[in-house]
């Protein structure tokens, strides 16, 4: 549905692109399609260890996530699931912890991306978020959404003026009747912040939806974001649903497109996403510019 067959046809699979992971956690050793791809580095800068699974003091959830975005991605097993960048290089960040919402965990967010920067990361994938905190902690409004008042949406701006494609998730709060925008760092300018679609193609109703409250088009791109399969820490493979799954199959195809263009930079690949996208004649503030076609792009 994102005409990533064709690339993987031409031998296209992201060898030698680095790709950075920004979430909860990843069991990837225990995971088949997972624990034989190319890991370069991986950090927890939660509990600031080389540990990106599981430990004693996380909640048991925590590392679920990660490992299923992460295998949306690049998992590989032949006949049960191919990832688009199945063969790209990975560094791996836990900056979510979910046993609470603080502040500190934009912090983490931010170190992280500045470390994959500085290690010559080409593309970057969150899954994650921010808008509420719990209590005591700075929570975020609407009015924040304008890609310059949060600490991850300044670190993505930054990383995108270093030359970074980053793409993340715009958020699963599409439907809510009181707030339905994006979270951030979906609002950051110069990045690629994804939708997700129903299996008609058509926006699924959680998807968060643009305009920042500068008044900039969001997103830039939508993808599959409903019973997209994966593989989890349990070894099962299970179809999911959110903007989360979405955002992983959109990041690994742009790792083909500059496999494919190892010369273009961040942005304009991030332009030819958002150009050949069937909603790019008539941009809007649900589709953006519409389904990613990553064939098209790579042309």
């Amino acid at each position: 549905r994102i005409n990533v067959p064709p690339l993987h046809a031409m031998g296209l699979d992201a060898t030698g692109v680095r790709l950075g992971f920004l979430d909860s956690g990843f069991r990837w050793r225990d995971v088949a399609t997972l624990r034989t791809r190319h890991i370069l580095s991986e950090y927890d800068y939660v509990f600031h260890d080389s540990v990106t699974a599981n430990q004693a003091e996380d909640d048991p959830g925590q590392d679920n996530h990660g490992t299923s975005t992460f295998s949306t991605a690049m998992g590989y097993e032949p006949d049960s699931l191919i990832g688009p960048a199945y063969n790209a290089s990975v560094y791996l960040a836990k900056t979510e912890d979910i046993r609470s919402e603080r502040n500190i965990e934009e912090d983490n967010y931010a170190a992280a991306l500045e470390d994959m920067e500085a290690a010559g990361v080409d593309v970057t994938t969150s899954s994650i978020g921010y808008f509420t905190f719990d209590s005591g902690q700075h929570s975020y409004t609407y009015a924040d959404m304008n890609g310059h008042t949060s600490i991850v949406a300044r670190a993505v701006e930054r990383a995108a003026k270093l030359g970074v494609l980053v793409v993340t998730a715009m958020g699963n709060n599409g439907a809510d009747t009181i707030y339905s925008r994006m979270i951030t760092p979906a609002d950051a300018d110069s990045i690629i912040s994804v939708g997700a679609l129903s299996p008609d193609n058509s926006l699924k109703d959680f998807s968060a939806r643009g305009p920042t409250s500068d008044g900039r088009m969001k997103p830039e791109i939508c993808a599959p974001g409903v019973s997209v399969w994966v593989q989890q820490v349990t070894g099962e493979f299970k179809q999911e649903s959110g903007t989360s799954f979405a955002t992983p199959l959109t990041s690994s195809a742009c790792c083909l497109i500059k496999q494919a263009h190892p010369e273009a930079t961040a942005q304009q690949i991030r332009r030819a996403v958002m150009l050949t996208g069937d909603n790019a004649r008539h941009p809007d503030t649900a589709l953006g510019w519409g389904r990613l076609n990553a064939y098209a792009a790579a042309l």
